[in-house]
């Protein structure tokens, strides 16, 4: 039978050494790349069965690497084991499709059993890398208007949907996303609920005054509960009220709503 060729992607030496020999020793063709950079030319080189890879590394993570190569035809189908110390990344890889997550520290034994599920289910056709049709394919483009006054969350909320595939554009104030509504045209509306000393349902009604954004989706988040909050978001025309911490369901309830378009 062919042996399988897997690419490990992995800047400990001691971890990428033993990660090649338990696989070795399975019957696998090993092939080794120690950050992301070496690993997307080892890919288009090799063509691995799968894809086993760190996150936090050198010159490109393993962030950068997985979407680095989805952007190729044959990338998007190889399947992806995601290998990481920090488990609460796992609801973010679970929005860009990987098809399994290992904790360190790890048994043997688990990650050759989800290494041989992986391989057994590969042949299967999956739309979320057959090429037509992916989540990506349906969000590219969409237009996300988001506004936060905290710089770090706007930055990062702005990166995580950026990444995802979708033109996301952040301000800072209701005056900002008003402006941005009219020249932005936005697709999908992201408000923080408490702006500028009040909460986001005044932002909501002069939206909706907006005949182009009638329609438009506007979904409220908080980072903190302090109860009503949902129900008087709808009350004023708003789409939805999300508990997010992170931006994770933010990016999830966006993807639902595209989805079902």
């Amino acid at each position: 039978m062919d042996s399988k060729k897997i690419l490990v992607v992995e800047d400990e030496p001691e971890l990428r050494k033993v990660l090649a020999l338990e696989l070795e020793a399975s019957g696998y063709k090993v092939f080794l790349a120690q950050d992301g950079l070496e690993g997307l030319k080892a890919a288009q080189k090799v063509h691995p069965d799968l894809i086993i890879t760190d996150v936090l590394m050198p010159r490109m993570d393993g962030n950068q690497f997985l979407k680095k190569l989805r952007e190729t035809e044959s990338g998007r189908k190889i399947p992806f084991m995601i290998l990481t110390a920090r488990g609460k990344m796992r609801d973010y890889f679970e929005t860009v499709h990987v098809d399994a997550f290992i904790e360190k520290p790890f048994a043997a034994d688990d990650l050759l059993t989800k290494v041989e599920e992986i391989l057994k289910h590969a042949q299967t056709e999956d739309p979320k890398r057959s090429g037509t049709d992916t989540g990506r394919d349906l969000v590219n483009k969409k237009r996300v208007l988001i506004v936060e006054n905290d710089l770090w969350t706007l930055n990062y909320f702005q990166t995580i949907f950026n990444d995802y595939g979708y033109n996301a554009k952040v301000v800072k104030s209701i005056g900002e996303c008003l402006e941005e509504a009219v020249s932005f045209n936005p697709d999908l509306i992201i408000s923080k609920y408490i702006l500028e000393e009040m909460n986001a349902n005044r932002l909501v009604d002069l939206l909706r005054k907006m005949p182009h954004l009638r329609n438009v989706p506007i979904v409220v988040y908080s980072k903190t509960i302090m109860g009503g909050e949902k129900e008087s978001v709808l009350s004023a025309g708003g789409t939805d009220f999300i508990f997010d911490a992170n931006g994770i369901k933010l990016l999830k309830k966006a993807n639902e709503i595209f989805h079902n378009v």
